[in-house]
Parts: structure tokens; sequence; C-alpha cells
């Protein structure tokens, strides 16, 4: 708060005091009184100097001369003294306050969000999810709550393990780690099953532990029983044991996809603009923004830059977008075309859901009646694992 009170003394003004007789008597009787004075001084040829605000500071001399202490006036500082020079200058006592004001409405609000380098993240990237939380540039630091921030983005972002927010003066700086997910070791001492985790044809299971519920050429459903948490010990005793193993299955995919002889693209027409938006202490100026784009449809990729002076960077921040000009294309496909695209479908759908070791594939390709669009129906089977453990309550 000290650089508050700081704004606060410089804003209203001060006095410096200079205090020679009885001056012990002085402070004593302007703490019982609760008169506010701050940074004392005792000088070699035994006088003290004192400051008062601009509120306290006469009766600080009203008080020393009740005692008979000889109290002078050494310095006068602040706005208002100021403004008594100048008085008869309205132009610069207007430029002073709205100045004067402008750095302690400044000194109130947040300049920067550092993101820590060692952190490796992108640091435009942090700020947006900060922003999304309560904190970026602009933010009004005495109703900043870095608790709160940092609960919301651990909230909404379990990606990271850590973040701290540490507010320095007007500079928020945030260190933050991404969560290391390490794999757990299976706990063998708790009993389970093994069921499993999708339908299929049962080709071989081999269990590590618990007894085989099901063999090869039995057909399952997601969710049946594969291997049983019961095991017959020692004079026919049933036991309850930890089952764990491997199931290999064959699953069977159907795959369906449509792909039309004519539609439509949004292609650049290689037309560009770009605009520029201002910010100081986050909020828009909009005297030097540029109006929005005349394009009626395009991309806009946008690059946020921080004004800077001798490496110290300032509350004011640029924003330069450069919106690409799309229009409308129609795209029209032979047969060979269509069909070609439908069996890429095919293949990135295969490469994204299928986990094992495809057995048999079997496609096939039609065109509508009305010649409008490529049909492709397919049907596959893999050899996958599809065990899966839960433990038993």
């Amino acid at each position: 708060m000290s650089v508050y009170y700081k704004w606060f003394r410089n804003f209203f003004g001060s006095s410096l005091l200079e205090i020679r007789g009885e001056k012990e008597k002085l402070i004593n009787v302007l703490s019982e009184k609760g008169i506010y004075f701050w940074g004392t001084e005792i000088k070699e040829d035994g006088s003290m100097n004192i400051n008062g605000s601009v509120f306290s500071a006469g009766k600080i001399i009203e008080e020393g001369e009740k005692l008979g202490c000889n109290v002078s006036v050494l310095k006068r500082k602040g706005l208002p003294f100021l403004a008594e020079k100048y008085k008869k200058r309205y132009a610069i006592m207007v430029g002073v306050i709205i100045a004067w004001a402008f750095l302690f409405l400044s000194s109130l609000v947040v300049w920067d969000v550092q993101i820590s380098e060692r952190s490796g993240e992108d640091p435009q990237k942090i700020c947006e999810y900060l922003e999304k939380c309560g904190l970026e540039t602009g933010t009004f630091l005495p109703r900043l709550n870095v608790r709160a921030v940092e609960n919301q983005f651990m909230i909404e972002h379990s990606e990271y393990s850590f973040i701290a927010v540490n507010v320095c003066g007007t500079v928020a700086r945030v260190e933050l780690r991404r969560a290391v997910k390490a794999g757990e070791p299976e706990n063998l001492s708790i009993p389970s099953n093994v069921v499993a985790q999708k339908s299929g044809t049962v080709i071989s299971v081999e269990a590590y532990g618990g007894s085989p519920a099901v063999k090869s050429g039995d057909v399952v459903e997601e969710g049946d029983l594969l291997i049983s948490s019961f095991m017959e010990g020692s004079f026919g005793v049933q036991r309850s044991v930890h089952a764990y193993g491997k199931v290999k299955a064959a699953v069977s995919y159907e795959f369906e996809t449509e792909i039309p002889f004519e539609y439509e693209i949004s292609s650049l027409t290689g037309k560009e603009e770009t605009k520029k938006n201002f910010k100081i202490l986050g909020f828009n100026v909009p005297f030097f923004s540029d109006e929005k784009t005349s394009f009626e449809k395009c991309v806009a990729v946008s690059e946020k830059k921080r004004l800077e002076i001798f490496d110290i960077k300032l509350p004011l921040e640029v924003e330069s977008v450069e919106y690409l000009e799309q229009a409308k294309e129609i795209i029209i496909l032979t047969e060979n075309e269509a069909e070609k695209k439908a069996l890429e479908e095919f293949e990135r759908w295969k490469s994204r859901e299928i986990k094992g070791e495809i057995i048999s594939e079997v496609w096939d390709v039609t065109f509508d009646e009305n010649g409008k669009a490529c049909k492709l129906k397919a049907s596959l089977i893999a050899e996958e694992d599809i065990a899966k453990t839960v433990l038993l309550e």
C-alpha cells in the first residue's frame, strides 16, 4: 500500500516542517491525538524535520506553537501548491492535472502480464486463458483476487499441475507447469474382473490372474465377463483375486460416407486489408483505431505488440489484424475424383478408429441414380485386445 500512499501524498500535497524546542513532547501529543505525520529526522543542530500532509501540516504547526516550539515550513510539494504557482496558466494546469490523474490511475491497474520463459508455453495463448479467468492488462489491482484467478485457471485447464500469479507493482508475473501423466502401477492386491470393452468373437485368452470365463470361438458383447476374479484353491475353496490378462477378439466395423459431385468451398481472392486497434490500460482507443474490414467474408490473422521505451513495457498495446478476403467457389468432381476422395476419407477413418491388425476388409463404391454423389460402404474385421480390468467394490 506504500505506493498508493505516496501517490496520495503527491496528488493532495505535503509539507516538510522544521521543529525546534520540545520535539519529543510534540511527537507524543501528535501520536495521542492521531495527527498524521511521517519521516521524522533529527538534524545535527538539534532540530527535527517532520512531514505532514496537506490536511495535517496545519495541525502540527498549531500543536507545536501550544508547546512553545518554533515550527517553520521548509518545503511544500504536491498538486495544490503547484496549482497555486501556475494558477494563471490554465492550459499548463489542466495538462498537469490530467497527467497526474493518468499516472495515479495507471498505478492502480495491471500494466503487463509476464509469462515465465521456463514454462515453455506460448505467452499469447496463456494470456488469453488468463483473460477469461479475470487477469489481463488493465485489471483493477485493488479488486484483483489472485487466488480466484489461479483456482479458475486450474479448474478450466487440467493439463497444468501448477500456477502462481505474483503481482509486483503493476506487473503480474505468472509461473506454471504442465501436468506429467505417469502410468500408475496396477495394484494386484485388489480383486477385479476382466470384461469386454467391445463386442466380438474371441480368438485367444491369456489369463495372468483369475479364471477364464470364455474360450476361443465364443461371441461376446460389450460388458460381458471374460476373466473371473474367482479361482478354486486348495480343498475346493473359492477365493477372489485380481484378474487381469489379454483377450484377443475379432471385432467387426462398418463405415459409410458420401461425396457429392458438386460442392461449395471458400477460397482466398488475394485481396488483403490491415487494420490496427489501440488499447491503453486494456481499454480500446476509438480515436486511433481503424474501422472494421470492408470484406463480407474473410479470414482474420491478428498480432499483438506492446510498446516499449528503454526495455520498459508500456500499458499501450497495438493489435494489427490482417484480413484475407474469401470468395465462394463451386467444385465439380468426376466419378473417379469423387471415388478417390471417398477412399481417402476411409483411410483416415481406419487410422483413427482401428487399434489392432485388420484381418479382412471389403468395400464397395456406388453412384446414386441422379448422378449427384458417390457412396462408399465398407465392412472390416480387426484383431484387437478387448480386455478391460474392473475393480470389485
